[in-house]
């Protein structure tokens, strides 16, 4: 009796002592897998022109279940793929690398028509509810306490049964966007892989997909020729200043085309600094995982985000 009575005491505790020795080892492998990425990026070799074959954007290789002591790491890309982007709301293809923060839309910098046009397209908003989210977003971020025709400012939140303060600042994750009036949690999961905060605002046309590409202005058939000329092998536009003369060539612009991509040129760019990755370090033969998500700035050389679950 006394030896069952002292192994209902002991035996959780051993329990529990071995799951948190795998949760600290599941952490570490998942660390190395940070270090590993943020390894590849260094190892990128074309620094100045940033594009969908780098081996930070698709490498099974390094960034699939790469053996690590008694473990594993994989570094998943879950935004849509270029030759696979979902209609709205559809499921995103999961690959193995890093996602490219400069291929999305940066709410701090946004023009007040991109996020309208961003918010039509992602979330389905009919075009007076995007302009009135457009115009809560910028009133969120900007300094005055004026109310856009269709925004919010301090009044509003004041008013609420649990009140804040609108921030009058620059969002510090994209998570804020939860806090503005018209930002629903369900809107929010459609719009999230489409912007970021840690970008300078200009878009890396070698990486953006249709969604970003329309919401910066264009038109379905330009960005169709933009993506398209992309899927060529080792096709990738090299200096913003040339994209016209270079698209031109391979896709032959229309007058609207050209004009349209010349609108919006002062958005663009053709390289990233900016990189997201989302890691799992899983223990063999066990269900125990840990996961962490980052944002790197190669610049910077510096961790911009962090979070683990």
């Amino acid at each position: 009796m006394l030896a069952i009575a002292i192994h209902a005491a002991v035996w959780p505790q051993v329990n529990f002592a071995s799951y948190f020795v795998q949760r600290v080892k599941a952490n570490y492998l998942a660390r190395a897998g940070v270090k590993s990425a943020i390894l590849e990026i260094k190892r990128d070799k074309t620094a100045d022109v940033d594009s969908m074959e780098d081996n930070w954007s698709q490498n099974d290789v390094v960034f699939k279940d790469a053996v690590v002591g008694d473990g594993s790491t994989s570094v998943v890309r879950r935004l849509p793929s270029e030759d696979s982007e979902p209609d709205v709301g559809g499921t995103s293809t999961i690959l193995y690398g890093l996602t490219d923060e400069e291929s999305k839309v940066n709410i701090n910098q946004a023009p007040r028509d991109v996020l309208k046009r961003l918010f039509e397209k992602t979330g389905g908003l009919n075009p007076d509810d995007a302009q009135g989210l457009a115009d809560c977003v910028v009133d969120w971020r900007d300094k005055d306490d004026i109310a856009s025709s269709d925004g919010a400012e301090n009044d509003y939140y004041s008013s609420l049964d649990r009140r804040y303060h609108c921030k009058n600042a620059d969002f510090e994750t994209s998570r804020e966007l939860l806090l503005v009036k018209g930002m629903s949690p369900e809107l929010f999961e459609k719009l999230k892989n489409y912007i970021t905060v840690y970008t300078e605002g200009k878009v890396n046309i070698n990486t953006a997909g249709h969604v970003v590409l329309e919401s910066l202005g264009m038109n379905e058939g330009l960005a169709d020729k933009i993506v398209r000329y992309r899927r060529g092998a080792g096709r990738s536009f090299q200096d913003a200043g040339s994209i016209s003369q270079v698209l031109n060539q391979a896709e032959k612009l229309s007058g609207t085309d050209t004009a349209e991509l010349n609108k919006v040129l002062p958005l663009l760019d053709v390289r990233s600094d900016n990189f997201r990755g989302e890691v799992e370090g899983r223990l063999k033969n066990r269900a125990d995982s840990s996961s962490i998500i980052f944002v790197y700035n190669r610049v910077e050389k510096k961790i911009k985000y962090w979070v683990e679950e």
